[in-house]
């Protein structure tokens, strides 16, 4: 039967588990001798994966390759359902030189835990390893975002350049107020991005932030312009070759707080209570909304929050005014129709 990570283990004896102690402890500075207690752990309830993950690690450093596939394929087909079997069977197959199957496991295992940085690692060097860096595209764009390791955005680069045939190349991707991302640039200055909405340009900035360790790579942080609708896709691209980036389209941050709709007017004891004044941005959120249900009218988005009352009441106001004009320039066209009968 198969096991995942979350699978309990059944009660160790104690001596079993005292072999396993002096195993771990012993890895470092005697492998042969932690080697020589794990073997035997290996059908020991309870212990047989704690075992196997610790012999693979050991094969690994220590230059049996071979050993370490065997164990670790071994390891994967008793917990299929595991992250760590699949990513450990991942590794140890690349180092044994069975790139393919080492790419299976690696996908899998990113698969079973999509946020484990280890399973992305192991994506992106077998895709490299295979020759189909196209097959860690995705594990590469996610390594790129924080939180990663300087190795771990290495092996991303390396990647992304072997996609791009080299091309300058850029991420982005979506945090709490901004869009963020890093560009990869071939000449001295730092590449330009362009926001885009509609085919319009609401926003620039330059990949200008220092990433240590990788110098051609540029950070950039843009926050995005007052009225548009939270959640709205837009494209980010390359000034320089309108190339872009990956992740893009990209959702505009959904955390960003509006201004309040209408300034509150204090009715006097002689004077009318006024109309609320409208925002310009609910209205630009209402127009936003407007054009994200034209293209999916079966299903519109939500309503934005600071589009309904006040808002809502000012465009049925105007909509209700342009069908009136609209009636009145058929029943005029209408009426010139008929006096041009009689004529």
């Amino acid at each position: 039967m198969s096991r995942s990570d979350a699978t309990p283990f059944p009660e160790v004896p104690a001596a079993a588990r005292q072999a396993m102690d002096a195993a771990a402890a012993l890895a470092a500075t005697d492998p042969a001798a932690a080697a020589a207690l794990l073997w035997p752990l290996l059908g020991q309830p309870g212990l047989h994966a704690q075992s196997l993950v610790l012999l693979i690690d050991l094969c690994r450093r220590h230059g049996d390759p071979r050993t370490a596939a065997v164990l670790a394929d071994r390891a994967a087909r008793l917990a299929p359902k595991s992250g760590r079997a699949r990513t450990l069977a991942a590794m140890a197959l690349r180092e044994a030189g069975r790139p393919e199957a080492a790419l299976g496991h690696a996908l899998a295992a990113l698969a079973l835990t999509p946020d484990d940085l280890a399973a992305m690692v192991a994506v992106v060097t077998a895709a490299l390893a295979a020759g189909r860096p196209l097959a860690g595209l995705d594990a590469a764009v996610a390594l790129c975002r924080p939180p990663s390791q300087p190795e771990g955005l290495r092996l991303a680069v390396g990647l992304l350049d072997a996609v791009t045939g080299g091309a300058p190349w850029g991420v982005v991707w979506t945090t709490e107020t901004t869009l963020a991302g890093c560009v990869r640039h071939a000449g001295p200055e730092p590449a330009e991005v362009v926001l885009l909405a509609d085919g319009a340009v609401i926003g620039r900035t330059l990949a200008d932030t220092a990433l240590p360790g990788l110098a051609p790579l540029g950070g950039f942080s843009l926050t995005p312009p007052a009225g548009w609708l939270d959640g709205t896709l837009v494209d980010v691209v390359l000034a320089k070759s309108n190339t872009p980036l990956f992740g893009s389209p990209a959702p505009l941050p959904q955390a960003r707080t509006a201004p309040p709709l209408a300034a509150p007017v204090p009715p006097g004891p002689d004077t009318a209570v006024a109309a609320p004044r409208v925002s310009p941005q609910a209205l630009a959120h209402l127009g936003g909304w407007l054009r994200q249900a034209a293209c999916s009218p079966q299903s519109p988005p939500p309503l934005p929050d600071d589009c309904l009352g006040a808002a809502m009441a000012e465009a049925r106001s105007l909509l209700a005014a342009r069908a009136a004009a609209l009636e009145a320039d058929q029943t005029a066209a209408g009426k010139d129709e008929e006096d041009d009968d009689h004529a």
